[in-house]
């Protein structure tokens, strides 16, 4: 299971972070373009990896599943990432909705107040428009600068959401058991309380590479 969540992490990384080439650009022309700027991932605080699914005529309903990791400082020039933290997310909508959509999103968390904020599971209620049209396509949500989080989403599906919704983000105690044992909440696992799982090794390395390449690219 760890290995999926990983590997999930990975394509949503590579998805948004990984660079995509203009329409226009030819075979070894122009740089691609990553969604998710790289020096983001060097100033960050952590990331979350969000999918939720969101479906309703009327009545909307939402459920998903994040994960979250913060930085723990650097060992050798090289950051330390922390063991991934496991919630869950529910939400419910009143007001005009049709269709379904799939969201997943890199949520950049700018500082330690936003990364516990991420895990807190603080109720949220507010008036919300979503449009997802198409099979699949990206949305880079608009944020002020400075801002301490910035999600970056790619929506598959077909739906029109105007509704107040009311949600909130809880632990997934029984997976962050699982994987690290009793007692293990998200902020403890945040703070460096368990080793990292072998299976996130890969994507640790991943966000080093891609901040590796930002480097080489300035330079």
């Amino acid at each position: 299971m760890l290995q999926k969540d990983a590997a999930l992490a990975m394509s949503m990384l590579a998805r948004v972070a990984g660079g995509r080439r203009p329409q226009s650009a030819k075979a070894g022309g122009e740089r691609a373009t990553p969604m998710l700027p790289r020096d983001y991932l060097k100033t960050c605080a952590g990331l979350q990896f969000v999918v939720v699914q969101t479906g309703g005529f009327g009545v909307s309903g939402a459920r998903g599943r994040a994960l979250t990791i913060a930085k723990l400082g650097k060992t050798d020039g090289v950051t330390r990432w922390s063991a991934p933290a496991f919630t869950t997310c529910h939400a419910a909508g009143l007001g005009l909705t049709l269709g379904y959509d799939v969201m997943r999103s890199v949520v950049v968390l700018g500082d330690k107040e936003a990364v516990a904020a991420a895990v807190k599971g603080a109720p949220r209620v507010g008036l919300e428009l979503d449009v997802v049209a198409g099979r699949e396509r990206e949305v880079v949500q608009s944020v002020e600068a400075g801002c301490p989080t910035v999600p970056y989403s790619v929506a598959a599906g077909a739906m029109l959401d105007l509704s107040l919704k009311g949600g909130a983000m809880l632990a997934a105690s029984k997976k962050n058991a699982a994987a690290y044992g009793r007692g293990a909440t998200p902020s403890s696992i945040l703070d460096g309380a368990v080793d990292p799982p072998p299976e996130f090794e890969p994507l640790y390395e991943m966000l080093s590479a891609l901040a590796r390449e930002h480097e080489e690219f300035k330079v």
